[in-house]
């Protein structure tokens, strides 16, 4: 017999184009919209097959949707790449995976191009990055040893490290291990994120100016303070790996000083990709197909945010095209940006920005 799942009319993110999310472990799922049923206030009831089959059917209609915003993102010059381990209800974990693409900065007078945001879930590591970046030759950027340099490796993709989970490892050793290198280490951070401030707003040619004539030198000292330091340190010591593989990541962190379009961090992904996985532990992995499920949901609803575009007008727009045999084929750019947007306020905006 199915078990039985009640849903209460609270309202999520993701309820509202689910039309309800993940059973918890109690088995509650969250609800939004309007009862056609005599349904009392502890809510109505729904055989988990019932509810797996509609939120597949849902699923499957907005695939392709979710395909076109992956494979539009592959063609942007610049990717921001961050994974995070999520816990498996069996127990164990399975990894997230997020991208974002960028052109960076637009230069003065232009309209900052569409951003794309996808994301997949595996059981591991395992080979997922290296094939999902296979064909890609632009920049990808993440954080050192999550992955990425084995994913690059061989392909015309350039990898960027940033320095955001640097300063995080800096911390933490300095407070188990206090040393005055890893206090110049921490200052030249501080120092390069204030440079990083004063230009955000600046042209590709004010902040390569900018990094050349205030980064760099910055970089210089404290590459020249880490290579004096490496000498007295005794080996094997948690101090000597973190020297080791600072200097082995050092090219890859001052890459952003000849790519003005790069920031130096991508805190901003892995904050994402951290909301997601706490907003509900098990979304990713309370059915078999979850994984796939969530993935494109949250693929299409973190798009539409980052152009702040409504996302429920979107979709609506999106799959009347689909059904009617618009865009089937999953490169073709129309099933993405020829859809005309809406913003908050409801005011249609048909015209792509340039």
């Amino acid at each position: 017999a199915n078990s039985t799942i009640t849903m209460s009319p609270v309202a999520t993110r993701a309820a509202a184009f689910w039309g309800g999310a993940c059973p918890t472990p109690k088995h509650t799922v969250s609800y939004t919209g309007n009862y056609t049923t005599s349904a009392d206030a502890n809510g109505q009831d729904a055989s988990r097959k019932q509810l797996s089959s509609l939120i597949r059917r849902s699923t499957e209609r907005l695939l392709p949707l979710a395909q076109a915003i992956r494979n539009h993102g592959l063609q942007a010059p610049l990717l921001t790449a961050a994974n995070i381990a999520v816990p498996n209800r069996g127990g164990g974990t399975r990894r997230l995976w997020g991208y974002v693409s960028s052109t960076g900065p637009s230069e003065e007078g232009q309209a900052r191009p569409y951003q794309t945001c996808w994301f997949q879930v595996t059981p591991d590591r395992s080979i997922y990055a290296k094939t999902e970046l296979r064909h890609y030759g632009g920049m990808v950027q993440a954080s050192p040893s999550t992955g990425y340099e084995g994913a690059v490796e061989g392909t015309q993709a350039t990898l960027i490290h940033c320095w955001g989970a640097v300063a995080s490892r800096t911390r933490l050793l300095a407070l188990a291990e206090p040393h005055p290198i890893l206090s110049a280490v921490l200052e030249a951070y501080d120092q390069l994120r204030q440079n990083e401030k004063e230009i955000r707003k600046a042209s590709l040619t004010d902040r390569a100016f900018a990094r050349h004539t205030k980064s760099r030198p910055i970089l210089r000292k404290l590459h020249d303070t880490l290579e004096r330091a490496r000498q007295p340190i005794a080996a094997f010591s948690s101090l000597a790996n973190y020297l080791a593989d600072l200097e082995r990541h050092w090219p890859s962190l001052c890459s952003f000083i000849e790519h003005p379009a790069v920031e130096m961090e991508n805190g901003a992904l892995e904050s994402r990709l951290k909301s997601l996985a706490e907003r509900d532990p098990w979304i990713f992995t309370w059915h078999p197909q979850a994984p796939t499920w969530a993935a494109a949901i949250f693929t299409i609803l973190e798009s539409c945010a980052l152009n702040r575009i409504d996302a429920e007008n979107y979709i609506a727009e999106a799959l009347q095209r689909i059904e009617h045999g618009e865009g089937k084929d999953p490169h073709r750019e129309a099933i993405l940006w020829g859809v005309p947007f809406f913003r908050s306020d409801g005011e249609a905006c048909s015209e792509r920005r340039q």
